[in-house]
């Protein structure tokens, strides 16, 4: 999966308000979307709404987007001297 689980459902969703999804239409997308471990999550949800999916990926991949959002506020800061 890309590196931000979050950049990846903000493009999705643009897709999907571009196209006129709807829901059936946003579920069946995203699953053929994802690849490699993201795509093995979508294997025990063939009757999972769009919103089931996406919570399955925000549960799945939360840590992953912690060390991503950490990962920047380090490079970002500014050390101390003494640090």
């Amino acid at each position: 999966m890309i590196a931000s689980l979050k950049t990846f459902l903000v493009k999705y969703e643009t897709a999907a308000r571009h196209n006129n999804w709807n829901d059936a239409d946003r579920a069946a997308h995203l699953k053929v979307s994802l690849v490699a471990g993201a795509a093995t999550l979508m294997w025990q949800t063939e009757d999972a709404t769009y919103e089931e999916l996406v919570d399955k990926l925000h549960s799945s991949y939360k840590t992953l987007d912690q060390h991503e959002k950490f990962r920047v506020e380090l490079r970002c800061r500014k050390w101390k001297q003494d640090e």
